[in-house]
């Protein structure tokens, strides 16, 4: 891991143990770690960016914005975005029109069917640098 500063302020799915064993362990190897990690700068993150890898758009860079959804109570939308005119962008252009060519044919009634876009094969990773 390059850059823990960025990943130390992005959620993570640890568990309660292995997350105190390894802050334990962070916290007596860095003082810059110790520092931050005494400061308590926790928040909830509505803006940022995330690097992610896709299995056909590659990897990309995208900022996101987080939007509390008032008809529903607790549930959070995020929009992810592409700098116009990035690598990310012109990725985000290639995967929404392979999305909307993609279909595949799922049966509604017994007499008919309607085509929805297709799966992914793999949800893309998250890249933490």
């Amino acid at each position: 891991m390059t850059s823990w500063p960025s990943c130390a302020a992005t959620p993570a799915g640890i568990r309660t143990t292995e997350l105190s064993e390894l802050i334990g362990e962070l916290a007596t190897r860095s003082d810059e770690f110790r520092t931050g990690w005494a400061a308590h700068n926790a928040r909830f993150h509505r803006t940022g960016l995330k690097r992610i890898h896709h299995p056909v758009g590659g990897d990309l860079e995208l900022g996101y914005e987080a939007m509390e959804l008032p008809a529903n109570p607790g549930w959070t939308m995020f929009a992810y975005t592409g700098d116009p005119g990035s690598a990310s962008d012109e990725s985000l252009k290639l995967l929404a029109s392979w999305a909307a060519t993609a279909t595949v044919t799922c049966p509604v009634a017994s007499s008919s069917s309607q085509s929805y876009p297709a799966p992914l094969e793999r949800p893309y990773t998250e890249v933490r640098s």
